[in-house]
């Protein structure tokens, strides 16, 4: 009888042991869905990060050049600008 109440006692153990068991791995696999949701937005956000700094690049070669057009005007205009002057003068 004595051996019946031990063995009813420890059932009920690992019964509740069970029932906690189960609710970390439900945890557990919540988690793990909302990592990956979280890995795959930041694949997103890196993806579109690295298509910005690639049109930057371009921006940035795009205005080196535009500036160089710009220097080349610059040096024309100071060379013609006095000479005009003086024949319209």
């Amino acid at each position: 009888m004595v051996y019946c109440i031990i063995a009813q006692k420890d059932n009920a153990a690992s019964q509740a042991m069970t029932k906690s068991s189960l609710a970390i791995a439900d945890a557990t696999y919540k988690d793990s869905a909302a990592m990956r949701g979280i890995a795959e937005d930041s694949k997103a956000i890196t993806e579109h990060a690295t298509a910005v700094a690639i049109d930057s690049k371009r921006v940035a070669l795009a205005t080196s050049r535009d500036s160089a057009a710009m220097r080349i005007i610059a040096v024309i205009t100071i060379a013609f600008l006095p000479a005009t002057f003086t024949a319209v003068s």
